[in-house]
This record gives structure tokens, C-alpha cells and sequence, in this order.
């Protein structure tokens, strides 16, 4: 099949980050606004001049099995376990091959990371000096690769359509869901899952973008230290993890009948050409790479009501992104609420374009544009080109196609831009671009049909409704009667003695039998079945366990 006018929509998302081991996670400590940001505690760290940093809420050695976690470079467990609940979320049982609805010479992947295998090679170069060349992983090769996310993500799901690595420093992961987009329109795939990933908290990265004074210093204060946009801030804070997307044609996802975030509608691309990693101050390689994507998609500039920007913190690349906004859109760009997420998570490198891929998706979904955090002293450059939602989240309009833009910029000057339109839930992907040059996402979405979505209130809900195809409520505590939807990858979720209806939703909320106990599966990558009245959380997943009556989930 070859064509250039397929429809291209988002089914499915997942996450790793700073704020929790899965999107859900991640999107209740966006919207909280909730700083990832801590001292770093490693012996190495002392002679730091940067001392702070972002690492993931779960260790992935919690939800990947070790005997597999130590044959893969900590950027490929984050890009598994985030691909994984994707494919999960995406309503996909098994790898292609086993699930009958995907073909796995149909189906893609591309995974991006700025740096790649970094500690894999730095480690292993300790070992060869201290220990001897015996003593050198035979992993090592296929663990540092730049391209070892992404072939263990196509490896995971069966992939045989294509399996791709794009680097472009911090636009990676947003090139990597563009290309994704390239390869269903195009015909050479149906599905792809597409997203970045990065783990580079180490001595050496630390170190050498701490003498480019790329990073801030405020070791004094770790959560106050990544403020985008504050007359303050003195650069970006080192995060990590990973964001996947899983990409379909709409006839594909019709055919299966697939739960629809959005439609993603286009992408732009450009180069500033200006410096390998200062922006050019004006955002003309931005400015060039959004006049691209209006000029190739059909959203009204009006719609676009949300911008998950690239500001990294940073004192030239924050404004010149806002300047090319306000170039491209003019007095559109008043209505564009600004969100700068790695004020909570950091700057994820690589993977930046794919979380924050996932958490434009979900600010549509939920109609919802998460906060700056930490801006005490708003620059007047940005205030007087942008509208920065600061302090709290912000609502967007309820009714009627709205968009958003992600922007990701990378040294090295690329820009990249791309747009989502129509979808039958609020929600969508696309993204990529540099600060020195980089490309935003722009995402549409049409008036909800549906409940209010998930707006996490707690691990349990709190009475709160998902966004998942689970048509029944279900509950999580006995006697304390609050209950919840609960989200796609829980589709086998159940209690004993409380019968499911048909098509496999999840049953009623009820009481929990007071004999006996109850079994609920754990939603993603969580393995472990839990029971009551087992105390404490999941690790995996960090929710609560079902209890018995009488009170509320631990």
C-alpha cells in the first residue's frame, strides 16, 4: 500500500519520568505541579559543581526482571517499560504475530535517544581500566548502541516493518514520533510505537554540560532550580526516562476498534543554521518550522489553544521560542496557554520529545494544560510575547477542535513541527524540534462524547472516571465505597465472587467479599498479582492493594 493521504491517529501512550513510573503517574504529578528534582547522592556527586537532577520516580529494575535489566543500558529499560504499557494502553494483547489484529510485517518502531548507551560505555571503560579486558561485559556492544531502544522495543512487540533510531541531540524523541508518522502516511507500516528515551545521569554528561553552563547550580534548592521563563533562571536541570506513543492508521484502528486520542496531521521541519548549540535569538529556525507545518496541514491558528514548549530554562532559548510563537501566530498567540513541563520533570535530552509528547496528548485529552512551575519573576521578554499558565493548571475550552503544539529543539539547529486534527477524544502526538533550532508538536481535538476523563485524586481514583474502554465501574475498597474506571491495560482487572459483564470490562463496584480475598492484576508493567490484606504499594506501579472492608486501599 502506498499513499501520502492516509490518516495517521494516536491510540496509545506510556511513560517513565521523574514523576512516576507510568503516564498516569506522571500526568497527576504534572497537573499538581510537582517537581521531579532532587540532590543527587551518588559519591561522585560531591565534586560536582551541579549536584541536582531528575531521575525516574521507579526504578526500572522494579518492573523489568533483573536477569533482563542487566543485559540492557538503562536508557532500553525505560524505552521497554514505557513501549510496553503503550502497547498495552493501545489495546494490543500480545506482540504482533500472536495478536491477530497486528500484522507484524505492518508494523514499525522508532525509538530515538540523544546520547544513547552512555552509561553502558562509560561503566564498562571503568571495568576494562580497573579490572581488566576479561571482565568487560559481552553485552556491552549491543547495550551502548544508539539503536538498542529501539530494537529491543521492535524486538518486544515483533516489529518487522522497519526498526529506526533518528538522533538529533534533545529533538530526537520528537523526530522519532514525526518519522513515525512519515511511515504510516506513506503506506510502509500500519502501526508504529515511536517515542524517545535517555538515561544520562552520570559523572561525565553532569560534568561536561555543567562547564558548558548549560545547567543550573541552585544546588540549594532542587525543586526550585529548572524555572523556565523566571527573569532567574540559569539553565536546564538533567532528567531522565521515556515517552512512546503507539502511531495507526485510522482505518487500521477503526478495523480493530481501537480507543482514539487524535489524529496527528502533519509536521515541519527546518534547520536554523546558526550554531551548533546556541539558538538563533530571534527563533527563526522555530519560526520557519511552524510556517512549515500550517502551510502542509488545515487547522485554523485560531484552534490552537495549548503549547507544551521546549523551554528548557535556559536564558536564550526560552524567548526565542516565544518570539517565533508570537511571529508565526500574532494575535492568535494570546490565546495559547504556554506550558514549560520540564520546570517539573527536567530536561529529558532525548527522551524530552516523547514525554512530552505524552503529556501534550493527555492536556487535550483532559482538556487540561498542566503549570509552570517556579516562575516567581516572569521575564518581560516572555510575558510580552506569550501566556504562561503559572501557579496552577489551567482548563481548556470543553467544546469544539481544539490543538497544541509540543516544540523540541536539539543541538545542532534542527527544527522540526507537526499537528494533530480530528479524534473522538480530546488527545494526540507529534512533536520535534531545538532550542538552537527546533520543531513544535500541534495537536487538535474535537468536543468530548464521552465523561470527563481521569483527573488523577489518588492511586485508587477516588471516584474519579479513566479514559479507558472499560465500560464498568470498579472498585477498590470494600466498605469505603469509592470507586473508579480504571484505565485500558486493565482490562483483565477483577474481584473474586463479583462476576464481569460481558466483553471483558471490569465489574461493578462493589463490596469486597468480606472471605476471602481479592486478586487484582496491576495495571502495565506491574507483574506481580497482589493481595489483600497485603500492606504497602505495589513497587511497580505504586498503588495501593485492594483491602477488605472497612477501609481505604493502602
Amino acid at each position: 500500500m502506498s499513499s501520502t493521504n492516509r490518516t495517521v491517529v494516536v491510540t496509545g501512550i506510556g511513560a517513565t519520568t521523574p514523576l512516576g513510573g507510568d503516564a498516569a503517574s506522571t500526568w497527576e504529578g504534572l497537573v499538581a505541579g510537582r517537581s521531579g528534582v532532587k540532590p543527587l547522592e551518588q559519591e561522585w556527586a560531591a565534586e560536582q559543581a551541579v549536584r541536582i537532577a531528575a531521575p525516574v520516580a521507579v526504578e526500572p529494575t522494579e518492573v523489568i526482571p533483573r536477569p533482563q535489566a542487566r543485559r540492557l543500558d538503562r536508557s532500553a529499560q525505560f524505552a521497554l517499560i514505557a513501549a510496553k504499557e503503550a502497547w498495552a494502553d493501545a489495546g494490543f494483547e500480545a506482540k504482533a504475530g500472536e495478536d491477530p489484529n497486528v500484522d507484524p510485517d505492518r508494523l514499525g518502531a522508532v525509538i530515538a535517544s540523544g546520547i544513547g548507551g552512555v552509561t553502558t560505555l562509560l561503566d564498562q571503560y571503568d571495568v576494562l581500566k580497573e579490572k581488566g579486558v576479561r571482565r568487560v561485559s559481552p553485552h556491552t556492544v549491543p547495550m551502548l548502541m544508539p539503536n538498542g531502544p529501539s530494537a529491543n522495543v521492535g524486538l518486544a512487540v515483533g516489529a518487522r516493518a522497519g526498526v529506526h533510531t533518528p538522533v538529533s541531540a534533545c529533538a530526537s524523541g520528537a523526530e522519532a514520533i514525526g518519522y513515525a508518522i512519515e511511515m504510516i502516511r506513506t503506506g510502509r507500516a500500519d502501526v508504529v510505537v515511536a517515542g524517545g528515551t535517555e538515561a544520562a545521569i552520570h559523572p561525565l554528561p553532569i560534568a561536561a554540560f555543567g562547564n558548558m553552563m548549560a545547567m543550573s547550580k541552585n544546588n540549594d534548592d532542587p525543586e526550585g532550580a529548572s524555572r523556565p521563563y523566571d527573569a532567574a533562571r540559569d539553565g536546564f536541570v538533567m532528567g531522565e526516562g521515556a515517552g512512546v506513543v503507539v502511531l495507526e492508521s485510522a482505518e487500521h484502528a477503526a478495523a480493530r476498534g481501537a480507543r482514539v486520542y487524535a489524529e496527528a496531521v502533519g509536521q515541519g521541519i527546518s534547520a536554523d543554521s546558526h550554531d551548533i548549540v546556541q539558538p538563533e535569538p530571534e527563533g527563526r529556525g522555530i519560526s520557519h518550522a511552524l510556517q512549515n507545518l500550517l502551510d502542509r496541514t488545515d487547522l485554523d491558528p485560531a484552534e490552537i489553544v495549548h503549547v507544551n514548549a521546549h523551554a528548557t530554562s535556559t536564558p536564550a532559548g526560552d524567548i526565542a521560542e516565544l518570539k517565533a510563537l508570537r511571529k508565526v501566530f500574532g494575535d492568535d498567540a494570546d490565546h495559547m496557554a504556554v506550558s514549560a513541563t520540564k520546570s517539573m520533570t527536567g530536561h529529558l535530552l532525548g527522551g524530552a520529545g516523547g514525554v512530552e509528547s505524552v503529556a501534550t496528548v493527555l492536556a487535550l485529552y483532559h482538556r487540561v494544560a498542566p503549570p509552570t512551575i517556579n516562575v516567581e519573576n516572569l521575564d518581560p521578554e516572555a510575558e510580552a510575547n506569550a501566556d504562561v499558565v503559572r501557579g496552577e493548571a489551567r482548563k481548556l475550552p470543553v467544546d469544539g477542535r481544539i490543538a497544541a503544539l509540543n516544540d523540541s529543539f536539539g543541538f545542532g539547529g534542527t527544527t522540526w513541527c507537526w499537528r494533530s486534527g480530528r479524534s473522538s477524544r480530546p488527545g494526540a502526538v507529534s512533536g520535534r524540534g531545538s532550542p538552537l533550532g527546533g520543531g513544535p508538536l500541534l495537536l487538535s481535538a474535537r468536543s468530548r462524547s464521552s465523561p470527563r476523563p481521569w483527573m488523577p485524586a489518588g492511586r485508587w481514583g477516588l471516584g474519579a472516571q479513566f479514559p479507558a474502554p472499560l465500560g464498568g465501574a470498579y472498585l477498590a475498597a470494600g466498605s469505603w465505597g469509592l470507586s473508579a474506571q480504571f484505565p485500558a491495560p486493565l482490562r483483565g482487572a477483577f474481584q473474586r465472587g463479583v462476576p464481569t459483564p460481558p466483553g471483558g470490562a471490569s465489574g461493578p463496584g462493589r463490596l469486597l467479599p468480606r472471605s476471602g480475598t481479592a486478586r487484582v492484576r496491576r495495571p502495565r508493567a506491574c507483574r506481580g498479582v497482589w493481595r489483600s490484606p497485603t500492606p504497602g504499594r505495589c513497587p511497580p506501579c505504586g498503588s495501593g492493594p485492594a483491602r477488605r472492608a472497612g477501609g481505604p486501599p493502602g
